[in-house]
C-alpha cells in the first residue's frame, strides 16, 4: 500500500513536555486511557554529531505523522541540547532533568571546586603518594585504574533509582538506531554500563527493551558481557549490518535478529536540490581522523596524510574548475579538521571554496543539496548524501563500515579505505563517479524507497507488537 506523502518540514511532536510522568506500576495498561503512549528513547543525540542527531530527527518526523498521540522523552549525554534542538522532554543517561540555562550547565558547584584547589602538597598522603608513583609507576597506574572503575560502578548503581522512576513512568524503552555497541569513547564501563543499566530497570519495572536498526564496532570483554546482557532482554532486536549481526554473535546472542537499514534513511529531507546535467559543485567533508587532542586513537602522521591527500585532490579539483563546498557533519571536531584542510591549500583552490555552516540536520541537509556529489568521511555524511539523490565517493575510517551503505545502491566501487589513500586513488574513484553520474543518480533514486520503507515498516510493526496507538493509515500499512 503506497503511503501518503509527508511533510518535508520537521515539526517537533505533541510530547506534552516535561509533564513529570507519574509512575505506573507494571500491571499498568501498555497505552493510557486516552490512547496514547510514552515511550524513552537512549541515544547519543545532542553531541555535536549530526549523524546521531538525524536519527532522532526521523524518528520524531515519522512519529508525528504515524503515531501523533505518542509522547517521547529522550535519555542523552546533552539533554539540554536534545530539548533546544528538538523541542523535546530530555533526561541525561542518569535520569536527571537538563539544568536550566541560567544555572550555567555542567559548571561545577562554588564549594567542591574550592575545595578541589586546596594545595595538598603539604599533606603527609600526598608525599607518600608521589613517592609510591615514582617508586612502581605501572602498580600506580593500576591501582588508579580500579578505583576509576569502583567509583564508576558506584555511580551506575547510585542513579539506578532514577532510572527505575523513569522506566515505570513510561511505557517502552527504545534504543534508537546508531553505532551504539561501542566503548572507543568512555571506555568499558562507558556506554555499554549505561545501556546494561537501563536493561535493568526496564526489566524490574516491567516494560519492553527495543533495540532498532543498530551498529558496532569491536568491543573488549567487559563491553560484551555488558551488551549482551541488554541484547539479549530486549523484547525486538534489529542491527543495521550484517557486521554488526556476526559481532553480536560474538557475544554469544544467538536469538533472531532482523537486518534493517540505518534510521536515517526513514527521513524524508526537507529538500533535495536538482542535480546539474554535469557536476560542476563538489562537497567535500572531512574528519577529524586521528587527529590528536580528539581521537583516542591519535596519531599525528595518520591524520596529516589524510589531510595532505585531501588538500592535493582539492587543488585537482579547483584546476579542474569545480567549485567545492566544504561542510561538516560532526560540528565540533569535523570544523577543526575543515580548518586545518584550507590551510594546505593554495591561492587558486582556496579561492574556489565555499565553507558551509550546519549547526542541525536541516542545514546540513540543504548544505549538500547545494553540491553536484561529494566525497564524505563520514558514516552518517555518506547516507545523507545518498538520502539527498547525490553520488558520493566514501572514505571509510573502520572496515566495511561505509562500504556497507552503497551495498543496497550498488554503488561499492566508490568506496575506498582511509588507511593508505593516496590522491591518485581518490581521484580515479572520483573520475569514475564522473563517468557513471547519471546511472549513479538512478540507482540512488531507485533503490532510496525502498530503505525508507523497510525503516517505516520496522516502527509499525513494533508499535503493533507492543500495543501502542498509530493512526488510521499506518494500522492498515
Amino acid at each position: 500500500m503506497k503511503r501518503r506523502d509527508e511533510s518535508t518540514e520537521f515539526e517537533a511532536p505533541a510530547n506534552g513536555t516535561h509533564d513529570g510522568g507519574a509512575a505506573r506500576s507494571p500491571a499498568a495498561a501498555c497505552v493510557d486511557r486516552g490512547g496514547t503512549a510514552r515511550l524513552a528513547v537512549i541515544g547519543t543525540y545532542g553531541n555535536a554529531n549530526l549523524g546521531d542527531d538525524a536519527i532522532l530527527y526521523a524518528f520524531l518526523q515519522w512519529i508525528r505523522r504515524a503515531a501523533p498521540a505518542t509522547r517521547i522523552v529522550a535519555l542523552s549525554g546533552r539533554p539540554q541540547e536534545v530539548e533546544r534542538a528538538f523541542g523535546i522532554e530530555a533526561l541525561d543517561f542518569g535520569a536527571r532533568r537538563a539544568p536550566p540555562a541560567a544555572a550555567g550547565g555542567d559548571a561545577e558547584p562554588a564549594p567542591a571546586a574550592a575545595a578541589r584547589r586546596r594545595a595538598p602538597s603539604s599533606s603527609l598522603g600526598w608525599r607518600w603518594k608521589t613517592k609510591l608513583r615514582a617508586a612502581l609507576p605501572d602498580a600506580w597506574s593500576a591501582l588508579v585504574a580500579a578505583k576509576q572503575s569502583a567509583a564508576t560502578v558506584v555511580h551506575a548503581a547510585a542513579r539506578l533509582p532514577a532510572q527505575l522512576r523513569t522506566a515505570r513512568s513510561v511505557n517502552g524503552l527504545v534504543v534508537l538506531g546508531g553505532g551504539q555497541i561501542f566503548d572507543h569513547w568512555g571506555g568499558q564501563l562507558g556506554h555499554p554500563l549505561t545501556l546494561a543499566g537501563w536493561s535493568w530497570a526496564c526489566r524490574i519495572a516491567g516494560i519492553p527493551l527495543i533495540v532498532l536498526s543498530v551498529g558496532g564496532r569491536p568491543v573488549g570483554r567487559t563491553s560484551a558481557k555488558l551488551l549482551r546482557r541488554m541484547l539479549s532482554s530486549a523484547s525486538y532486536l534489529s542491527l543495521r549490518d550484517p557486521d554488526t549481526i556476526g559481532l553480536v554473535r560474538g557475544f554469544g546472542i544467538d536469538r533472531d535478529i532482523a537486518l534493517v537499514p540505518d534510521l536515517a534513511f526513514g527521513l524524508t529531507p526537507p529538500c533535495v536540490g536538482e542535480r546539474r546535467a554535469r557536476p560542476r559543485v563538489i562537497g567535500v567533508s572531512p574528519m577529524a581522523y586521528r587527529r590528536p587532542g580528539i581521537d583516542p586513537e591519535a596519531s599525528a602522521e595518520h591524520y596529516a596524510r589524510y589531510l595532505d591527500t585531501l588538500a592535493a585532490f582539492c587543488e585537482r579539483l579547483a584546476a579542474a574548475g569545480f567549485e567545492i563546498v566544504m561542510f561538516a557533519s560532526q560540528i565540533r571536531s569535523d570544523q577543526i579538521a575543515i580548518d586545518e584542510l584550507c590551510s594546505r591549500l593554495g591561492p587558486v583552490a582556496a579561492s574556489r571554496v565555499r565553507v558551509r555552516e550546519t549547526d542541525n540536520v536541516e542545514q546540513l541537509l540543504r548544505c549538500i543539496c547545494e553540491t553536484d556529489a561529494t566525497v564524505v568521511t563520514r558514516f552518517h555524511g555518506v547516507l545523507l548524501s545518498l538520502l539527498a539523490s547525490r553520488p558520493v565517493v566514501s572514505i571509510s575510517y573502520q572496515p566495511r563500515k561505509n562500504d556497507r551503505l552503497l551495498e543496497p545502491f550498488g554503488l561499492t566501487d566508490l568506496g575506498l579505505a582511509v588507511d593508505g589513500l593516496e590522491v591518485d586513488t581518490l581521484w580515479r574513484a572520483f573520475q569514475h563517479l564522473l563517468a557513471t553520474y547519471e546511472d549513479c543518480g538512478a540507482r540512488i533514486a531507485a533503490t532510496l524507497p525502498r530503505l525508507r520503507d523497510e525503516v517505516h515498516a520496522q516502527y509499525r510493526h513494533v508499535f503493533a507488537q507492543h500495543g501502542w496507538p498509530l493512526n488510521g493509515d499506518e494500522r492498515r500499512g
